[in-house]
Formats: structure tokens, C-alpha cells, sequence
């Protein structure tokens, strides 16, 4: 359904207090007591709980959840060859990631100093040096508490994995309701066929501190200045926004004294902009990085030595080449090489690993898209916000009206077209090189469809000029194939309005003598369908009075639908 119990997660405008208004699930901004507070009485649902943070998930205990990055480092760490035991001189900070990563470093100072009784107050020599690894935003949460603690020399090195330092347009896309924040692959390991309700997990984050500490600090559009892209944001939580800019100009200072070492994941396609088209038509555009952080949000931070492995951005704890790299920063050997894989590539490389092309694609127009690659994974959305991402290595988003997202290069494509009104659909593919260089493009432009129309079409590198089957009439049968460009004349010549019985172009009074003349005379009609004006399933008089009507009483308008009427 719509994932109410994401509404458990909510806060106040404040970033802290949870937020117990209990709401409509069909209209989350209104609060409700029971169902009969909410229009057309969507059901009334809790809001959020009093949460705590607590463990890291599954480190000690039993059970395989899926999701081990974190175990499988602690593993590592407490093997007898590298000799650290857990909870002595090994320790874990688990931390609420919603908040203000401000007062999450401040938990860290309480867990690291705890008037004595901290981890400083049970080492073995009080000049002992802090190592400290720290995942995706965890690296901002240490560069809060480095901020914060200005004199402490306790820390020695800091490595980073995956930090956005400079933020991810993920994270917008979270905001602005385009995509999800929990990904597919993650809880597949959980509960399958999941459905994340974009709506619902956009509305829950307006209030999260953290996701607008997240947010990109690099210019992330084209044709739109990113800036304005921000102001519009400022709608859900002005305060909250204004906040992560403060703290991302204080921790932006230098510490020379601690060493910093960032490994990031790469190779993978990434959300790293958005391109504005004209009419308004948003296309992402995948660059490198590692699935969530792009390059352009790890890469650059002053007195960091970055390194980078073939991963994606969850695996990163759990990557075993990550693994060997933190043993070797830790004991001073940082440029030591990380043992080839089965192709002979160092695993751990001082330059991005390279990603494949991709396809950037977008739907401007009243169409639903279906898009499955050839081990059957679905990528897909529908009108109420759910959004299903399946295909490795892919981006799918619902921009308003709109869809898009990339698709690796390497696979071929079954891409399944509904009509969702009539109109005209304009479908673009783009393939890009690994370096962003466009190889060709593939557009099927102002293509007219009624509400019923369906398609099919198999996209690859390979075929130049794919065509799409299509069923205008959606009867289950294909009506003709259409090639990239524009509409075959015939096709647009086919689609006629309601009400425009003798299919000339346009509705006067022709159309009414054309309705009554088929009815009484036997005369011809072009397009029967189209004499219905007024909408009863049926073609009768009543339909060449309502015509008249309309053209000369000022009655109501012809409703404005589609139908295919094949020219003979």
C-alpha cells in the first residue's frame, strides 16, 4: 500500500520531537482522530514514536540478515590475525540518522569521553591513538565532533567510506518526491516484491536534519540554476535548510594534524545531475560513483588521500579489498597494493574505476512505462507512488508526470508502453559512453494515443532504429509499427476527437448533419466512435442536438477524448 509505517519515523519542524499526529494515508497532510476526518475516508494511521537509536544491527547476535556490511568489518577486525577484540579496543557507534549530525557528534564526544568512563577512560595508556572508520554520513558526524573538539589530539587517522562531503542529488530526489529512500536491493533481503511509496517516504524526510546536510553542494542541474532548484525546497523546511548550510561552513576547516583517507566506491552508475530540457522535461544523468555518492559529492575535500574500490555504496563496510586497504592505513603502509582480482586489476586503485555507457531516458507525456532487462527485474512506478527498482546498476524515478531514470548499456531492454490518457507521448533513450559522450539517440516524438493505447519495444545498443508495436486501440492486437521520428501521417490522420464524426479536423455543424445522416439516411460516418458526443456509449440523436448545442446555445463542450478510427 502507501507504507504507513514509514509514518512512524516522523519528527517535528524542529528535526527532534517526534511528530504523533496520527494522519490520512491517502492525504498525509492532514491530521486526523479517526477515518472520518479524512476525505473519502482514507484510513487514519499513526504517526511517529519516540525512538531511540541503539547496536549496530546483527554484529554479535544470531540470525543472517542479509544486510552485513557492518559484521562482516567487525569480523574482520576481531580475527586473531589482526587481534582487536570488540567493546576493549574495537568499538561501534550506532546513531539516529535523521537528526542534526551536529548533536550525533555530540553522542560521539559523550561515548568517547564520558566524564572518564568512556573509551578514553578504559584505554590500556592514556596516549593511545584513535583509528576511526566511518561510513556514508558517519564521516560527517566526525567531522562535526572534530569541529567541536578543536584541542582533541586523540585522534589519529579518519577513514572515510563513501562520505557525500559534498552531498548527493539522491537526496534531492528524496525531497522533491522523485524517488525513495530505501532501495529495493537492500530490502529484498527482507521482504520480497517490496514496493517503497515515494509520496509517503518524501513527506516523512521533510523534517529529517540530516537529509539536508545531505543535500549536493555542487552545481547538480543543467538548463536550471541549481540555487533555484534549493529555493524550491525551502517549502518543506526553510529553518532545516538553512541549518545544513551553517554546518557545512564549520566543519569546513582543516585539521593538518589528522590524517584522513577516503575510500569510495566507483565503477557504478550514479545520480550525479538532473538536465532541464525545454517544456520542462527532467532527464538524470548517470555519472560515476557508487550508486548513491557520485564522484563530484566525495571527491575534493582538502588533506584527504582518496582511494577507490569496484563497489557500490552499502557494500562498501563489507567489501573485502576495503577490508585489507583500513589494515594497511592503520599500520602506516597506505601505499602498499591491494592483492589482483581474477582480471589482474588491483583491487583498490588511486583512480575511479571505470562504469559502463548507459541509457538516460524520459517519458514526457501522459504514458506508464514498464521496464524489465533480460533476467526478468522490473523497473517501474504507478499514480499512487510506488516505485519498484530492480534492475542492478539502474535509476528509476517519478518526476510529476513524469518518468526516467538510466539503464546499464550492456543488456537488452523489453520496455512496455500503457496509454494513461489521450494525447501525444514523446519517449526518449540516450546512450551515453562511459565518459558521457552521447552515441545516439532515440526519440519517438508527439506520437498521438487514446487512453487505451499499449506498445511494446526491445531497446539495445545494437539496433539503431527499434521499433515500437503498437496497439493504438489497445484490443490486443498491433495496429502498426512505429519508427523513431515523428507520427506516420496516417497514424495522426486516425486519431480523431469526440464529437468530430466525419473526421475533417475540427466540430460544427457538419458533424451534426453527419451524425443524423448516418442515423436516418445510411449515410457515411468516418469515425462512428466520434459521434458520441456526449459521452452516453451510445450514438443517437441526442448526440447531433448536443453538438448544436454546444456550437450555438452555449451548452457544455465536448469532452475532450481520443479515438482510432484506421483510415480505409
Amino acid at each position: 500500500g502507501r507504507d504507513s509505517w514509514l509514518l512512524k519515523l516522523m519528527l517535528q519542524s524542529d528535526g527532534q520531537s517526534p511528530d504523533t499526529n496520527r494522519r490520512c494515508i491517502n492525504y498525509l497532510s492532514q491530521i486526523c482522530t479517526s477515518r472520518l476526518n479524512c476525505e473519502f475516508l482514507s484510513p487514519c494511521v499513526d504517526g511517529g514514536k519516540d525512538i531511540r537509536a541503539s547496536a549496530v544491527l546483527n554484529i554479535d547476535g544470531p540470525g543472517d540478515f542479509k544486510y552485513t556490511s557492518y559484521k562482516d568489518l567487525v569480523n574482520y577486525l576481531i580475527r586473531p590475525e589482526i587481534g582487536y577484540t570488540l567493546n576493549k579496543d574495537v568499538f561501534l557507534f550506532g546513531y539516529d540518522w535523521r537528526l542534526d549530525n551536529v548533536l550525533i557528534a555530540q553522542d560521539l564526544n559523550a561515548l568517547i569521553k564520558g566524564n572518564g568512563q568512556g573509551i578514553v577512560g578504559i584505554a590500556n595508556n592514556p596516549c593511545d591513538k584513535v583509528q576511526t572508520i566511518a561510513h556514508s554520513m558517519g564521516g560527517l558526524v566526525v567531522r562535526a565532533y572534530i569541529e567541536q573538539n578543536p584541542t582533541d589530539n586523540r585522534i589519529d587517522k579518519v577513514i572515510y567510506l563513501g562520505t557525500p562531503h559534498f552531498g548527493s542529488p539522491k537526496m534531492f530526489a528524496i525531497l522533491a518526491n522523485y524517488g525513495t529512500m530505501i532501495d529495493d536491493k537492500i530490502l529484498g533481503g527482507i521482504v520480497k516484491n517490496t514496493f517503497i511509496n515515494v509520496n509517503t517516504a518524501s513527506f516523512v524526510c521533510q523534517n529529517f536534519p540530516s537529509i539536508y546536510q545531505l543535500l549536493p553542494r555542487f552545481n547538480f542541474f543543467k538548463g536550471e540554476d541549481y540555487k533555484d532548484s534549493f529555493e524550491r525546497l525551502t517549502r518543506s523546511n526553510p529553518a532545516l535548510l538553512e541549518k545544513a548550510n551553517s554546518f557545512h561552513d564549520k566543519i569546513s576547516a582543516s585539521r593538518p594534524n589528522i590524517k584522513q583517507y577516503q575510500i569510495s566506491g566507483s565503477g557504478q552508475l550514479t545520480l550525479g545531475e538532473f538536465e532541464v530540457r525545454n517544456g520542462g522535461c527532467i532527464f538524470p544523468i548517470a555519472h560515476n560513483g557508487d550508486g548513491t555518492v557520485p564522484q563530484e559529492g566525495s571527491q575534493g575535500l582538502s588533506g584527504v588521500k582518496y582511494f577507490y574500490v569496484n563497489g557500490e555504496h552499502g557494500a562498501l563496510p563489507g567489501n573485502p579489498a576495503v577490508h585489507a586497504k583500513i589494515w594497511q592505513i592503520i599500520n602506516n603502509n597506505e601505499d602498499a597494493m591491494v592483492d589482483l582480482d581474477d582480471n589482474g586489476v588491483e583491487e583498490v586503485q588511486s583512480t575511479p574505476f571505470p562504469i559502463l555507457g548507459s541509457w538516460n531516458y524520459n517519458k514526457c507525456s501522459p504514458i506508464k512505462l514498464d521496464i524489465t532487462d533480460s533476467q526478468g527485474n522490473l523497473n517501474n512506478g504507478d499514480d499512487e507512488g510506488n516505485v519498484h527498482e530492480e534492475i542492478s546498476n539502474s535509476l528509476y524515478l517519478k518526476i510529476d508526470h513524469q518518468e526516467a531514470g538510466f539503464l546499464p548499456l550492456d543488456d537488452e531492454y523489453h520496455v512496455k508502453i500503457q496509454a494513461l490518457e489521450s494525447g501525444t507521448f514523446t519517449l526518449t533513450f540516450e546512450a551515453m559512453d562511459e565518459n558521457g559522450e552521447l552515441l545516439k539517440a532515440i526519440q519517438y516524438t508527439d506520437i498521438p494515443v487514446i487512453k487505451e493505447s499499449k506498445g511494446d519495444m526491445l531497446l539495445s545498443l545494437g539496433d539503431d532504429n527499434p521499433t515500437i508495436d503498437f496497439d493504438v486501440d489497445g484490443d490486443g492486437s498491433y495496429d502498426l509499427q512505429l519508427l523513431p521520428g515523428t507520427p506516420p501521417p496516417d497514424l495522426s490522420q486516425s486519431i480523431i476527437e469526440q464529437g468530430d464524426i466525419n473526421a475533417d479536423g475540427t466540430i460544427d455543424i457538419s458533424d451534426a448533419i453527419a451524425v443524423l445522416s448516418y442515423l436516418f439516411l445510411g449515410g457515411k460516418a468516418d469515425c462512428v466512435k466520434a459521434g458520441n458526443a456526449n459521452s452516453d456509449d451510445s450514438v443517437d440523436i441526442s448526440d447531433a442536438v448536443y453538438i448544436l448545442s454546444f456550437l450555438f446555445l452555449g451548452g457544455k463542450e465536448i469532452p475532450h477524448n481520443l479515438y482510432y478510427c484506421p483510415r480505409q
